[in-house]
């Protein structure tokens, strides 16, 4: 046993520079969201994915992911680069679409990271004009939007798992994300009260699931002008997903033989 020594005679000391130098950590998450909005696209979780290879048939190389922090919907659309028209282009878009589901305000809270596709004078712009407020995330703690990190983290998973089912060309993750958005909204959330899905959160009504199908199935496609009589009436294609809420359409994409959606 130690002698000469009693533990009442040692002083710990918080104020050490060496000890804060040598075992700095990283202060505990938190474990829960105190202030989530309970008001629809009152505030949007934005970020964007990484550069990904290969493009897509249309040239897209990002997906831009919004996330409503109240019913959990998610908005995804494709950008072929990160100018910052771009980013802004997308982000009005979603604000639209954010702003028409039923019971929906306009949002006035925009949460992202430090990325230069957000802090530059076009985004600047479209946020002063619409009213809207920034809430920046600190460097290094990406889990202060968490929200949306783990969105893309699910679309992802989904997508990926979508093209190995299909066995469709990895240029088709696009289409995938798309998808995956349109499912991952109708499916029920532990984030959500009831574990409710997004789009009953949203527009107060349970989704229509009869109009799911396989990612990559065989699709046909009607031939309004098949030229004679005797010729086929229908094409075949490949379904690559759901028409989105950019067109206003209700239907399906099909990739047809000749590589038209």
């Amino acid at each position: 046993p130690t002698s000469g020594l009693r533990p009442s005679d040692v002083q710990l000391s918080t104020s050490c520079a060496a000890c804060q130098l040598g075992k700095a950590k990283r202060a505990p998450r938190p474990r829960s969201t105190t202030n989530r909005s309970t008001l629809f696209a009152y505030r949007i979780h934005a970020d964007t994915s990484g550069r990904m290879t290969p493009a897509t048939p249309s040239g897209a190389r990002y997906a831009h992911v919004c996330v409503d922090d109240a019913s959990r919907f998610v908005f995804v659309r494709l950008l072929s680069d990160m100018t910052m028209e771009t980013t802004a282009f997308a982000l009005e878009s979603v604000l639209r679409a954010a702003a028409s589901g039923e019971s929906a305000l306009p949002t006035k809270v925009l949460r992202h990271d430090n990325g230069t596709e957000w802090l530059n004078s076009v985004v600047s712009s479209l946020l002063a004009a619409s009213n809207i407020q920034r809430e920046r995330t600190c460097p290094g703690t990406s889990h202060q939007n968490g929200v949306v990190e783990r969105a893309i983290s699910v679309l992802f998973g989904m997508a990926r798992t979508f093209l190995i089912d299909s066995q469709l060309p990895p240029a088709y993750w696009g289409e995938a994300m798309l998808a995956a958005a349109h499912v991952h909204n109708r499916l029920p959330s532990s984030s959500n009260p009831g574990n409710l899905s997004p789009f009953e959160m949203r527009y107060g009504r349970p989704p229509h699931l009869r109009r799911l199908r396989p990612f990559g199935i065989t699709a046909y496609v009607r031939d309004p002008s098949p030229g004679s009589k005797v010729m086929a009436r229908a094409r075949p294609g490949v379904l690559l997903g759901y028409a989105n809420d950019i067109s206003g359409q209700k239907g399906y994409r099909i990739l047809l033989p000749e590589g038209g959606v």
